[in-house]
């Protein structure tokens, strides 16, 4: 179906008694019970094709719930009552694939244009049967619709650099309008920007909704002005309904109860004071409250509240064959082109962030310029047998360091992308995982050929070519290995800092049990001991003792016999350090990348399964 029949057909929203609840906890404790909580309490509503439609109200009033309710994105909890589109009963598929949502923050990617962040989006959501020509020309439509022309090849930018709020703002709405959705949803399209800004988003929801579109959004605080450019308004607080109808009627409706407007103030800041209960104290709660449920059973027995529930009625009756159609025909679910075209996307973000690519690719090397300052060219002397493992240790643990804040500077932002892009459907975290990992490949690759090509032959460890590449290869599984941790912990937890935080005590308790440089292995607590097998640490530590120190003459002072040097060569410090490790060398390098690989592969299981909310 083309653009512009999709928007001509337009779809009219209705929904009726949606309660909403969940089961929280009573307090942080663990032990805390679970206890009901009403969300949103028989909520009503209509909007037809063409309309905006404002949801107002205070911090925890429910409108985003509502929201989210109305686009079947809620999660968890029990919904009951009737959303219908067009007559059908609504359901996630539907709704999937004649609306779009707009969340509150722009999660996109900052080091690509505008006219490329939604030429891949098109990629990804237009068929494959449409040529790259046809979809720029959607995206050229779009850019056109939104006012974008001007910084059409400008980075979109992050919060110092780039496009304006305004403008960042309306590239996240064109995300949403590659397919031409008939139905879109926002929440809270003015957050974060100046009054001015947050008017012109408005009237630009209110452009779209004129090409018979359905435009539903939260709102918060807005100005007075901003009300003239709303067709339905809905107040809300503490899960209740105090009005849906026309903005116009609003001011006669409030005025008919005794809440006249004062003068020059703000319609919408004083109904919102009226309606919002006040918790400061038990007092003034009961108060507000009072206020409110009188205003929630004035509305219910308005005629406004009488003529929305007979027109409510009417479309309930609609044939529901009126909706099952696409707005535009999505892309089929097919691997390849998802990964060619994430990859390309994450490849060219990557490649324009200067800084943070510059950094991916030096400080593996700088490292090891560092560690050379410091140990400077290893001789064979039996000093020299500290400064060797000291060596390897830092060798081990720097990659492993490095990989997971590499993790720590990258994966955030394209998380971030992937939740909402995963939300719309667009394909899932296998692809998602299997892209960043391609398209950092390179860069991974060059730094640790870069750091081992340095070090290896600068700080004078064992001449061979092959227990060079020997090195090298352990080298790149730590530090995949760091990353993968990164990716993992990222996966986990939302906040960087506590991600952060996490992998690196992870990585130092690893290092501290396992490595068998602080410590012999031997020596410590058999509970530890076992604890080493399930750690990287204990494996690359014997992969490098016994790359470098196998076959290794130790040399001893003239002046002194054999006896007095406490080693003659490399197989004498293996047998007491690591006993073993020359005999399993082959098996410790498969170990580290069996785990540097099962690690790359967990975070998917977080990806795919934990909920998080997206707002």
């Amino acid at each position: 179906m083309s653009a512009a029949a999709a928007a001509a057909e337009g779809h009219c929203l209705a929904f009726r008694n949606v309660s909403y609840s969940v089961q929280v906890k009573h307090s942080r404790s663990p032990f805390a019970p679970v206890v009901h909580k009403d969300i949103l309490m028989h909520s009503h509503g209509l909007v037809e094709a063409g309309q905006t439609m404002a949801i107002l109200g205070s911090s925890g009033s429910g409108k985003t719930s509502l929201l989210d309710v109305l686009a079947c994105r809620n999660i968890g909890g029990t919904v009951t009552g009737d959303i219908y589109l067009n007559g059908a009963r609504v359901t996630s598929e539907l709704i999937q694939d004649v609306a779009g949502y707009v969340m509150q923050d722009d999660r996109l990617l900052p080091n690509l244009t505008v006219t490329e962040t939604l030429f891949y989006i098109a990629a990804l959501k237009l068929p494959s049967s449409m040529t790259d020509a046809d979809k720029m020309e959607r995206v050229n439509s779009v850019i056109a619709e939104l006012g974008l022309r001007h910084v059409a090849g400008n980075r979109v930018g992050g919060n110092t650099r780039g496009l304006s709020g305004g403008e960042r703002r309306r590239v996240s709405i064109g995300v949403q309008m590659i397919l031409d959705p008939s139905v879109l949803f926002l929440d809270e399209p003015t957050s974060g920007l100046d009054a001015f800004t947050a008017t012109a988003i408005v009237k630009t929801l209110s452009q779209l909704a004129r090409r018979n579109r359905t435009v539903i959004f939260t709102i918060h605080q807005p100005r007075s002005d901003i009300c003239q450019l709303f067709d339905q308004v809905m107040l809300m607080s503490k899960g209740y309904t105090v009005y849906t109808g026309s903005a116009q009627n609003m001011l006669p409706y409030f005025s008919t109860l005794g809440f006249e407007c004062p003068e020059y103030s703000n319609p919408l800041d004083y109904f919102l004071d009226t309606i919002t209960v006040d918790d400061r104290s038990q007092q003034t709660f009961d108060i507000s409250f009072a206020i409110l449920q009188s205003l929630v059973g004035c509305y219910e027995r308005s005629a406004t509240y009488t003529e929305l529930q007979t027109k409510l009625g009417q479309v309930a009756q609609i044939a529901e064959a009126a909706t099952q159609r696409q707005v535009l025909n999505r892309a089929s679910e097919s691997c390849l082109p998802q990964l060619n075209t994430l990859t390309g996307r994450a490849t060219v973000n990557l490649r324009r962030d200067a800084d943070g690519l510059n950094a991916r690719l030096t400080q593996q090397l700088l490292f090891g310029v560092l560690i050379f300052i410091f140990v400077f060219r290893l001789k064979t002397d039996q000093p020299s047998v500290q400064n060797r493992t000291g060596f390897l240790y830092e060798a081990i643990s720097g990659p492993v360091f490095i990989g997971m804040l590499n993790a720590m500077a990258l994966f955030p932002t394209q998380r971030d992308v992937f939740y909402r892009e995963s939300r719309d459907g667009l394909y899932g975290a296998s692809a998602f995982l299997l892209s960043y990992t391609l398209h950092a490949l390179w860069t991974d690759v060059t730094a640790i050929l870069l750091f081992s090509g340095f070090s290896y032959w600068a700080v004078g460890l064992y001449s061979s070519f092959a227990r060079f590449c020997i090195f090298t290869t352990v080298m790149y599984f730590l530090q995949l290995f760091g990353e993968s941790l990164g990716l993992l912990t990222l996966s986990f937890f939302y906040e960087t800092t506590v991600a952060n935080q996490a992998a690196s005590l992870i990585i130092s308790a690893s290092a501290l049990v396992a490595s068998g440089f602080l410590r012999s292995t031997q020596s410590i607590p058999v509970f530890l001991q076992y604890m080493g097998y399930a750690t990287l640490h204990k494996y690359a530590s014997e992969v490098m003792v016994a790359n470098e120190y196998q076959g290794l003459q130790l040399e001893c002072p003239a002046n002194l016999p054999p006896s007095a040097c406490e080693y003659q060569n490399g197989e004498q410090y293996i047998d007491e350090m690591f006993p073993g490790a020359v005999e399993h060398l082959w098996r410790n390098i498969g170990i580290i990348a069996g785990f540097a690989t099962a690690l790359r592969i967990l975070p998917y299981f977080f990806l795919k399964f934990v909920q998080r909310s997206l707002r």
